[in-house]
């Protein structure tokens, strides 16, 4: 299963592997608050989770637009793995 969303944040464990904080706007709304019009349920950025990522060309800017997938057709343990080249801000 594959599904888009957007990068929010980042930061890197001790190990050095990424976690990807993302929101997937089907999940946790639209991007920005007033696009959710109230009918979403909207997730505030504090509250999203972090994916671990795998290697990146680049660290991921707020509003980028990211790939996850999962090993079964279910919305557990995702993983980002990677970045399309599209953004929420351009």
């Amino acid at each position: 299963m594959f599904v888009y969303g957007y990068a929010v944040d980042y930061y890197y464990t001790g190990d050095g592997s990424i976690m990807i904080k993302v929101r997937i706007p089907n999940i946790h709304g639209p991007w920005k608050r007033t696009d959710s019009n109230g009918k979403k349920r909207y997730v505030e950025d504090e509250n999203l989770p972090y994916y671990p990522g795998l290697v990146m060309p680049h660290r991921p800017n707020p509003g980028d637009v990211v790939l996850l997938s999962s090993t079964n057709n279910t919305m557990n343990n995702l993983v980002v793995l990677g970045l399309t080249g599209a953004s929420y801000l351009e």
